[in-house]
């Protein structure tokens, strides 16, 4: 199945959520219907940036009055992880950015990770659950836009 999204106004903070985990439906030998719910471990290229442009549902004119795209981009700040195959179960941990620097969080300890090394790891591929990205400086433009669009609804 596929979902659709569009987003008219664009948050400074953004949290996407990975459907990590698949239910399903089984027949039981007695007739009965039981709900089995697995884990999907298949790996997912996490992008240090992302352009959320091509998903505005109102896009400006330029200067011929024919309709242009507007850029809208983000930057990873977060990955939270869950380590485990159930939704009951598990562990989680997060790699967030301060002050330059990535940090990995794992209960009480902590320790420097390079961004790299987070997004090219096939263990962590396989663990986002949660995606934390934070806008770039808008420009004013895009501010503008932005007001318009908030002003119109």
């Amino acid at each position: 199945a596929t979902q659709t999204l569009s987003i008219a106004s664009f948050p400074k903070a953004l949290i996407l959520q990975l459907k990590r985990f698949v239910v399903r439906e089984r027949k039981t030998d007695k007739g009965s219907v039981e709900m089995i719910i697995s884990k999907n471990k298949d790996p997912v290229l996490v992008p240090s940036k992302i352009n959320l442009g091509d998903m505005v549902t109102a896009q400006s004119d330029n200067i011929n009055g024919e309709k242009q795209q507007q850029n809208v981009h983000y930057k990873l700040a977060g990955i939270v992880h869950h380590h485990g195959s159930t939704p009951s179960s598990g562990h989680y941990t997060a790699d967030v950015i301060r002050k330059n620097e990535w940090i990995s969080f794992d209960d009480w300890r902590t320790s420097s990770i390079q961004l790299g090394q987070l997004l090219e790891d096939p263990a962590d591929q396989r663990t986002s659950y949660l995606l934390l990205y934070t806008m770039e400086n808008r420009s004013s433009k895009q501010k503008k836009l932005q007001h318009a669009w908030r002003d119109s609804s």
